[in-house]
């Protein structure tokens, strides 16, 4: 028996609970670890509202490495169409050699959270991330959690999983022209 494991679900199944009547603002980045290129966070604001527009959407949702960018471009439409607020941040490649990697994706997590929150800026959302990625100063200021594979659990974090990848990807296309 993993007791570790069951732990971990009884975590995550006790936060969604905590969470799943309020507004979150999901996060997730792309590009850690790569060879080339920025690192992007993605967040989307869903309202418990919007959270059950995505359960009768016709796409299935998952974490961006198990789609198609064709799959994942279709979600980013699908997210415009229905006005749901999104926003990335970047750290460049020489930031990243300066400060490191977990700075440079707090960084453009604390810039994609500004930018989402410009959107709608009389909320208070809670935020959800993905294990290993922090929020820097909107941890003193909103309540949050982070857990592993949330952006297999959290459709939020799904949604900024996606963003943060066709971001990435748009841009490294562009610079291979």
């Amino acid at each position: 028996l993993n007791v570790g494991f069951f732990y971990e679900k009884m975590y995550v199944m006790i936060g969604k609970m905590k969470w799943n009547r309020k507004t979150i603002i999901g996060l997730d980045e792309a590009g850690r670890g790569s060879f080339a290129g920025r690192v992007f966070v993605g967040a989307v604001l869903l309202s418990p509202a919007r959270r059950k527009l995505i359960s009768r959407s016709p796409m299935k949702l998952s974490d961006s490495k198990r789609l198609t960018p064709s799959q994942r471009e279709a979600w980013m439409e699908w997210m415009k169409k229905q006005n749901i607020p999104y926003a990335w941040g970047a750290s460049s490649s020489v930031y990243i050699d300066h400060k490191g990697i977990v700075s440079a994706c707090t960084a453009a997590a604390q810039g994609a959270i500004k930018k989402v929150l410009e959107q709608s800026p009389s909320l208070r959302p809670f935020l959800v991330l993905d294990a290993g990625l922090h929020a820097g100063e909107y941890e003193s200021r909103f309540s949050y959690t982070s857990f592993p594979k949330a952006d297999e659990i959290e459709s939020a974090v799904s949604l900024a999983s996606i963003v943060a990848k066709v971001m990435r990807d748009r841009e490294m296309v562009r610079l291979a022209k």
